[in-house]
């Protein structure tokens, strides 16, 4: 049984970011062409004269189904699978996980698979599946990534939030709803403007959320800012967050040095710079720093942009 070697369609995934080239073909068919939008700003190298592609973005349990998506086939008159909205992409993440064994370690190991796959993980290394179970081989054959793309919604916040248990979420995360978010971002940005006080084009205006959970901050603001950047204490948070970024906001977690060019940013060698600033933030904010006075710790950029968790070297040893 030991010696049995992998079957060859299953080593794919051994490469982190296999599965970008269906994020992009997907972007087609069930996205809303942001992904080929910020590819063609950064072959451009500079923004263009067409606005970012607008998301209105549901609640996870919302039935809207955004217009111009494709039929769900049917066979022998009964839909293969749940509707491409929110709530049928939350139901098609559940059963995934019900079938891996409905626990906090199926649902991780989907979070921190996925993450690897669209190349937005923190690791280096392929997340082997725990307790020498194939779940990743089941993943790979089961998982539709369409579903998510369709869904305009931060998914993965409501499963992790509603889940309750022994170990379970530890952090005791709790998402804003994608409505208050959406209120606290037009409340801070004018839609209407096109140019910062500066004279920079306003989608360059910089938006960082110090206690950045699964993203519904980032992800109201990414309809205004390509700009966009955040922290938390939680890694499997930031990995959800990144999932939802390569998904919708693709330009906070795949960046190039063009991009960083474009966008004024340091280099990614200054990182540790910009976690003490978005550790300041969060003081101003009125949240504990994730990093106090003196306190030796390590953080974890996940993807290419400016998106970090933090773990404190004593803790975490």
């Amino acid at each position: 049984m030991d010696n049995q070697q992998p079957e060859p369609k299953f080593e794919a995934m051994k490469e982190k970011g296999w599965a970008i080239e269906y994020l992009l073909g997907g972007d087609k068919i069930f996205g809303t062409g942001r992904l080929e939008w910020w590819m063609d700003v950064i072959g451009a190298g500079e923004l263009p004269d067409t606005p970012i592609p607008h998301i209105e973005f549901q609640h996870g349990a919302s039935n809207r189904l955004r217009e111009g998506l494709p039929v769900i086939p049917k066979t022998r008159g009964k839909k293969t699978g749940p509707p491409l909205t929110a709530s049928g992409a939350r139901k098609h993440l559940e059963d995934l996980v019900s079938r891996m064994g409905g626990g906090w370690d199926a649902l991780s190991y989907l979070i921190e698979w996925l993450s690897w796959s669209l190349g937005v993980g923190c690791t280096e290394e392929f997340p082997e599946p725990r307790y020498e179970q194939k779940w990743h081989e089941y993943l790979y054959v089961n998982f539709e990534l369409g579903r998510l793309q369709a869904a305009d919604s931060d998914v993965f916040g409501g499963i992790l939030s509603e889940r309750h248990g022994a170990g379970w979420n530890p952090h005791a995360f709790y998402p804003t709803p994608h409505s208050i978010c959406n209120m606290m971002v037009r409340m801070t940005v004018d839609p209407e403007s096109k140019v910062l006080p500066d004279g920079r084009d306003a989608r360059m205006m910089s938006v960082c959320d110090p206690c950045v959970g699964t993203g519904r901050m980032l992800l109201e603001a990414s309809n205004y800012s390509v700009n966009l950047s955040g922290m938390d204490v939680d890694r499997m948070m930031v990995n959800a967050c990144c999932i939802n970024m390569a998904l919708f906001a693709p330009w906070a977690v795949y960046m190039t040095p063009i991009g960083r060019s474009i966008l004024d940013r340091p280099s990614i060698s200054q990182g540790d710079l910009l976690v003490q600033n978005m550790n300041e933030a969060r003081i101003l904010e009125g949240h504990p720093p994730a990093i106090s006075k003196g306190e030796e710790y390590t953080f974890n950029r996940h993807g290419q942009g400016d998106l970090f968790s933090v773990l404190n070297k004593e803790k975490n040893k």
